[in-house]
């Protein structure tokens, strides 16, 4: 349960999340929540740190990173497999109160909401909005446009209907598939 900030921050701490603790609080999420993705995460590498996921369904030059210490990214390559741009993040600066509660550092106070939990926080402040932002975008008309390049200087990329690519003047970029064939999807391990 969650409620709106009624008591005073200024006595509050930043504290560290426990990685371990982080990893246990995805993975149980997920496992309860994993049928309300349209395109399913799926851990394609995992280290000390940080979890690489890529979705069922969804062209592998998209990857979620949750890094255990502070948010979750979503993350394009180009098709050699190159670092392209960071299209999403999901941040969390833990704080907890006096009594004991959390929130995010990052909001406004005004808009602040108090959790009893840690893991409550991590799961309404990022695993939730990163539910509500794969529903939203990972959409059958939608490619992954990447322009520019490293040589040049200046690069990214962004989700964009195939309206949109033609109405912003994407045409002459690389344009791929956002959904591919579950069949043909490589996850890699």
């Amino acid at each position: 349960m969650s409620g709106k900030k009624s008591t005073k921050l200024s006595r509050s701490h930043s504290k560290k999340p426990d990685v371990l603790e982080i990893r246990y609080f995805w993975d149980d999420w997920l496992e309860r929540n994993r049928y309300r993705f349209t395109h399913q995460p799926v851990i394609s590498k995992s280290d000390k740190n940080s979890l690489t996921m890529q979705f069922t369904g969804i062209n592998p030059v998209l990857t979620a990173v949750l890094n255990l210490e502070r948010e979750i990214g979503i993350y394009v390559t180009n098709t050699e497999g190159e670092y392209w741009d960071c299209i999403a993040e999901f941040d969390v600066k833990e704080q907890q109160t006096p009594e004991g509660q959390f929130y995010c550092g990052y909001c406004d106070e005004p808009s602040m909401t108090l959790y009893p939990t840690r893991q409550a926080l991590w799961e309404q402040h990022v695993f939730e909005l990163l539910l509500e932002w794969c529903n939203a975008k990972f959409q059958p008309d939608c490619f992954i446009v990447l322009w520019g390049s490293h040589k040049e200087g200046w690069w990214g990329a962004r989700l964009l209907t195939k309206e949109q690519v033609v109405t912003y003047g994407y045409a002459d970029t690389l344009s791929l598939p956002l959904l591919v064939d579950t069949e043909t999807v490589q996850i890699n391990a």
